[in-house]
């Protein structure tokens, strides 16, 4: 009895010695785990705050590029230009878009004008146009409005102006203006202004290639160019549409011919200018436009005698003769050259402020050319055409 008693003692005592080995175990175990999470956690943290901070760093980044450059908060539009120029290329020849396209595809290619092709979205086009309407000369002062394409708007502009009197005394009556002011009114229809060029199939599929994004801004520059063109010399055709040039509207306000440009004969016109608009108001608008033909032998003669301050053509700062802006074309000129006043700032162009961009597989038969089209829609007004002044120089020297 005793040894069976003892027995049973003996067993138990070996469980509870294995169970409280067990158990010892567990507690290493359990104590390694906590120091182990521990450590995760700590790791957890500085990771976290590390996260906190790259994040705000990103929006804060993004935010700066957001203000900029829009949505992409990519700083190489040029590159995003290219991409969208390609994307509408793939889109439109229903080509398999490759994965360096696909967000340009998505993003940008959403809208497609009726006439004009595939929209260059804002968030590219205001940057691009930046670049490519440096190749202007006059557009910068051009008094520019958007207005939906082929949509007719009447642009008001002064025929005369009223004379405008302080009130005598408080409580006094008011003075009525006096001559009553006249408006005019210049009806613009913007209408489709394009140009085209080849490009090679290989430049519109290779990654990395950016050739046809420089050719559409060079299009693009080209129609600024063309809409300088009509606003100085009018519609080719002598039709009604577009409106008619500075050439032809101051065709009633020529002045005395110059024999040669010197600085008297300049000095000469500008004076018959003024005395024939002195009640237009301000004449801080009023520029000097001619070719470069006339400017150079102006600014001979104007360096030799100290007579002027000539700008910087490469920055678009415009060169002062006689205080005013001088600015110069190609396209002043009408079989001779033509030395013009004109304040730039009254001259309306009213656009539909985007270009767009296609391809037109008919123009060409090759196998590996396209034909892009970069297009926009343009119509102008010079207003009151009793401002605008001219004057043919007949010779150089």
């Amino acid at each position: 009895m005793e040894e069976r008693i003892y027995e049973e003692l003996t067993d138990r005592v070996k469980a509870v010695a294995e169970n409280v080995e067990k158990v010892a175990v567990i507690r290493e175990d359990v104590e390694k785990i906590k120091a182990e999470l521990a450590e995760t956690r700590e790791a957890k943290s500085a990771t976290e705050a590390q996260l906190e901070k790259m994040a705000a760093d990103v929006a804060e980044y993004r935010a700066m590029l957001d203000s900029d450059l829009g949505k992409s908060g990519s700083d190489d539009f040029r590159n995003i230009f290219n991409q969208f120029v390609k994307a509408v290329y793939h889109r439109q020849k229903g080509l398999p878009m490759p994965a360096h396209l696909e967000k340009a595809a998505a993003d940008y290619v959403t809208s497609t004008d009726a006439t004009g092709g595939y929209l260059v979205p804002t968030l590219v086009g205001d940057q691009v146009q930046q670049m490519t309407l440096r190749s202007g000369q006059l557009w910068p002062f051009f008094n520019k409005v958007t207005i939906p394409a082929g949509v007719a708007v009447k642009m008001p502009y002064e025929s005369t102006l009223a004379s405008v009197a302080w009130r005598v005394a408080q409580g006094g009556a008011g003075t009525e203006i006096d001559p009553n002011v006249a408006w005019g009114a210049d009806t613009l229809r913007p209408s489709w202004i394009n140009g085209y060029a080849k490009v090679a199939n290989e430049a519109m599929t290779a990654p990395g290639i950016s050739i046809p994004d420089n050719i559409a801004m060079q299009l693009m520059g080209q129609i600024v160019r063309k809409i300088e063109y009509g606003v100085l010399l009018g519609d080719d055709s002598a039709s009604a549409y577009p409106h008619d040039g500075l050439l032809v509207a101051t065709g009633v306000n020529s002045q005395t011919a110059l024999a040669t440009p010197t600085l008297a004969n300049v000095a000469n016109f500008i004076g018959e200018c003024i005395a024939d608009h002195e009640g237009s108001g301000d004449t801080s608008e009023n520029f000097l436009i001619t070719t470069d033909a006339v400017a150079h032998v102006l600014k001979s003669a104007a360096s030799a005698t100290g007579a002027n301050a000539w700008g910087d053509p490469v920055s678009g700062v415009p060169a002062q003769l006689f205080g005013y802006r001088l600015i110069t074309s190609p396209h002043a000129i009408s079989t001779t050259n033509r030395l013009l006043m004109s304040p730039l700032g009254k001259i309306t162009v009213g656009w539909t402020g985007q270009f767009s961009v296609s391809f037109n597989e008919s123009l060409g038969w090759a196998s590996n050319e396209t034909w892009m089209m970069v297009s926009t829609h343009a119509d102008f007004g010079i207003g009151n055409p009793d401002l605008h002044h001219k004057a043919v120089v007949t010779a150089l020297s």
